[in-house]
């Protein structure tokens, strides 16, 4: 197994095992499968059941939970220092050792079904889900939602379960930071199957639902900016970040206080081993407000900063950086979906001289995020007739 510890004094350590594997790697008969198998991996290994699984970190005060993406999926417990050992034993028999019970299985598709209704009964969730299917093409395997479709959840039992873990659970690693020493034995292994990213017709979207009074909205686009490392990329995006969001950033500062067009308006990124960034400007408002909210958007994205807006920036980027990187948690869930976006974690940890030396770049790098181009897609009202 892949190591890499990092030592961070406190009272916590984290422990999580990752793999490079995720949505996108799924075929659509098979969608969902990767958040399937998270799922069953607690339904018990040859050391714990269930019940023994959840009740060693429970009834110790720790947290114990996971999470599947596109191109990763993690499992996790944080501890206090003297029950590392511990879940260093849960974590890794959770992960790399499942049994996937048939009837457990054919009980969690259940679940699943009823997480998947969750999130189409939001309407943000359900917007956000329609904006990957705005954005991407449906050959591409960013198309479809994580959880998958009620037709391809059909399609996955314990044969299923058991083969895409064997097939793509080969290389984990092993993340743990805390009370530990410093240590890498990180290899690549086979190249894992890539994101495939081929972009939609990048027409806007719009689905109507009773029973609601505002529309909930994304706008966004992906683009791809090569001139840069993929380092360089995650602290540009921290400054512009720092830029447009909270209270006192200019989307909020525009949108909402002085146009009282949302309640909230929130800017946020991804960014995939295709070397892409999917970036996307959240909002609920009136449907006959999102014309309105779109231009003061866009203009609030591309107009160049200032010198103070940038050196405001830098000393916001630095302040939310030391916070965000004093919990071990965060530090190790920095560090692996690092390892899936082209740069080592780690290394993040240099904050304060890669954001010094990139503030100069700010503009140049806002100009190739190409705001202008964007596509909508939201839940809105259902016309009264």
């Amino acid at each position: 197994m892949n190591k890499i510890f990092i030592n961070k004094p406190g009272k916590a350590t984290m422990v999580m095992v990752m793999v490079k594997t995720g949505s996108a790697n799924e075929t659509d008969e098979l969608k969902g499968i990767s958040h399937f198998v998270e799922h069953t991996c607690f339904k018990g290994n040859p050391k714990r059941n269930q019940k023994q699984i959840s009740s060693a970190i429970d009834n110790i005060g720790g947290d114990l939970n996971a999470f599947t993406g596109e191109e990763i999926t993690a499992y996790w417990a944080k501890v206090g220092n003297s029950y590392k050992d511990l879940a260093l034993d849960v974590i890794t028999d959770l992960a790399t050792k499942p049994i996937f019970p048939g009837k457990e299985c054919e009980k969690e598709r259940e679940v699943i079904v009823q997480e998947l209704k969750m999130y189409e009964d939001k309407p943000s969730s359900y917007a956000a889900e329609l904006f990957s299917k705005t954005v991407y093409a449906p050959d591409s395997r960013l198309y479809l939602p994580i959880v998958g479709t009620r037709e391809s959840l059909k399609n996955i039992g314990k044969k299923e379960l058991e083969k895409y873990h064997k097939d793509c659970y080969y290389n984990p690693i092993l993340i743990v930071v805390g009370d530990v020493e410093d240590k890498i034995e990180y290899s690549e292994g086979p190249t894992e199957a890539s994101c495939e990213e081929s972009l939609g017709k990048k027409t806007s979207t719009f689905v109507e639902r009773e029973n609601i009074t505002q529309a909930n909205i994304v706008m966004g686009n992906s683009v791809s900016i090569p001139v840069y490392t993929r380092l360089e990329q995650i602290f540009l995006l921290e400054l512009l970040d720092s830029i447009y969001r909270d209270m006192s950033g200019r989307l909020f500062d525009v949108i909402r206080e002085k146009n009282n067009l949302v309640y909230g308006v929130h800017f946020g990124y991804d960014m995939f081993s295709t070397g892409s960034i999917q970036w996307n400007v959240t909002m609920g408002l009136d449907v006959d407000k999102i014309g309105k909210a779109r231009d003061l958007a866009v203009k609030e994205l591309i107009r160049p900063a200032t010198k103070k807006e940038i050196d405001t920036a830098l000393a916001k980027a630095i302040g939310a950086l030391e916070m965000n990187l004093d919990d071990v948690q965060n530090v190790a869930l920095t560090t692996a979906f690092s390892l899936t976006r082209g740069y080592y974690g780690p290394d993040i940890f240099e904050y304060k001289k890669y954001l010094e030396r990139m503030k100069d770049n700010v503009n140049e790098f806002m100009g190739l995020m190409n705001f202008s181009d964007n596509v909508i897609a939201g839940v809105i009202p259902k016309e009264k007739k």
